[in-house]
């Protein structure tokens, strides 16, 4: 299995985070936050004293039959180069969202992907999981983990896709 299920949480104190934060591990004042982190630390056993935390608070709001252009093929260590596990919070997900999936690749081949354009450079994957998303669900996977989203579509006007990617990584 590519990613490890936490729990889920509809109900947390995320209403102050920024669009983007790095911060030490030790300095992270949210308990929410915090928490979820010492539990998918869990799995990993890692010393987190060490770390550094990047935050993305992503927050789309969809128009209807609108088809997202998602980010393709990649793992976190190509945008975060020193990243050891990866941390999705799902909240705020609209129940009208069609497809609404994370999906997990084997790699076959070398592989590279190009963040400004937003594309595929070469490589041979093969899709091996797929995670339905629910609201207020929470998932770690490491940092080896190729995955990408699905195409989602909206059947209303308005619907809501919120999402907080967390970052684990070495300090350098």
């Amino acid at each position: 299995m590519n990613y490890h299920y936490l729990y889920n949480n509809k109900y947390s104190d995320i209403n102050n985070i920024p669009i983007f934060l790095e911060i030490s591990y030790n300095e992270m004042n949210n308990n929410f936050i915090k928490k979820i982190i010492y539990d998918a630390n869990k799995i990993y056993n890692i010393n987190l004293e060490n770390c550094r935390i990047s935050i993305e608070n992503k927050k789309e709001i969809l128009k209807k039959n609108e088809k997202i252009k998602t980010l393709g093929i990649h793992r976190d260590s190509e945008q975060y180069k020193l990243n050891l596990f990866t941390i999705i919070y799902y909240y705020n997900i609209s129940d009208n969202i069609e497809n609404n999936k994370l999906l997990f690749y084997k790699d076959t081949k070398e592989y590279k992907y190009d963040f400004i354009n937003n594309k595929d450079l070469f490589g041979n994957f093969q899709q091996i999981e797929e995670y339905f998303i629910k609201d207020g669900d929470i998932i770690t996977f490491p940092n080896n983990s190729y995955h990408k989203p699905s195409e989602y579509i909206s059947s209303k006007e308005n619907s809501k896709r919120f999402i907080l990617v967390i970052c684990i990584q070495k300090n350098e």
